[in-house]
């Protein structure tokens, strides 16, 4: 098999892993990504195989750009949520703030 053929194939392994978020299969899909790239310097291919091989890449990035963006944005909801758990200050009728949301943590003494 060439090494444009057995790239394709890794490049339909990595799309596939990308869309399930299978992040282990992805670390081991790149060193051979990477070394059949390194193969295909010195080989002769078909423009149009080139042309498929560069549309997948291309592909695959978009796709793992979405992926790492819909990663930034859960850990940014996450952290929202932390914070409105936390409750807020708000201020009062007589300027004073207060605290709203859980109570303190730790024990209250009571004469």
């Amino acid at each position: 098999m060439t090494e444009s053929r057995t790239l394709a194939r890794i490049l339909s392994r990595e799309r596939e892993a990308i869309l399930r978020g299978d992040f282990p299969d992805l670390e081991r899909i790149g060193p051979l990504k990477e070394s059949l790239l390194q193969k295909m310097r010195d080989a002769t291919a078909k423009p149009s195989e080139l042309q498929a091989l560069s549309d997948a890449l291309a592909h695959n990035q978009s796709l793992l750009a979405a992926a790492i963006n819909g990663i930034k944005d859960v850990n940014d909801r996450i952290d929202a949520l932390r914070v409105s758990a936390e409750g807020f200050t708000a201020y009062g009728q007589g300027g004073q703030t207060s605290h709203i949301g859980p109570g303190r943590k730790g024990f209250e003494r009571k004469a």
